[in-house]
């Protein structure tokens, strides 16, 4: 408790903690390797062939009959578009460039305890993507079975400032504590 509220989160940097994480769009991807104080091993579609069942349609877009049939069909036609040019003999490192974002993927990554913090700043926030603020959220009740001493202090960057938003738009919605924000994750401590 003196570390953090004296502010020495230095020491926290010693503690690491790693992470599988499966079925995670690119898009996704793309936004967890942007915390660069982290080790990440991502399954490659360089030497592995992605799966005609491996991509992730968003909430939004499956909730939206009338864009879920036009995202499932043109996901069918780019996934046999990238599997014909593979039995054609195109590398499969050139035939993914055909693949989009929703593409799924699978991951290791190794954090230290300071960074998750951070991490959980940003990612546990309402604004967050849903994919990503989905896997935070989880991740960060997972820490708290594990040491709920040093993980108490994650959370988004409102609920641990007095309700203050660092977004430029705010969502309007603090939660309170941890409990409220796992509830809305079906997530008990």
């Amino acid at each position: 408790n003196d570390l953090v509220i004296s502010g020495h989160m230095s020491v926290f940097e010693h503690a690491s903690f790693t992470f599988g994480i499966e079925d995670v769009s690119r898009e996704c991807s793309h936004q967890l390797v942007r915390h660069r104080i982290a080790s990440f091993s991502q399954q490659s579609l360089r030497y592995t062939k992605a799966q005609e069942s491996a991509f992730r349609i968003p909430a939004s877009v499956h909730e939206n009959s009338g864009f879920n049939a036009v995202w499932q069909n043109t996901i069918e036609t780019l996934y046999k578009t990238y599997s014909e040019l593979i039995s054609s003999g195109v590398p499969k490192e050139d035939a993914r460039g055909l693949l989009p974002m929703c593409t799924t993927s699978n991951l290791v990554m190794t954090m230290n305890a300071r960074e998750l913090l951070h991490f959980f700043e940003l990612r546990t926030c309402n604004r967050a993507q849903e994919e990503i603020r989905k896997i935070a959220v989880r991740m960060l009740w997972l820490l708290l079975q594990e040491n709920k001493q040093l993980f108490k202090y994650g959370g988004p960057y409102c609920m641990l400032h007095g309700g203050t938003c660092n977004e430029v738009k705010s969502c309007g919605k603090r939660y309170k504590g941890q409990e409220e924000m796992f509830r809305d994750y079906g997530l008990e401590i």
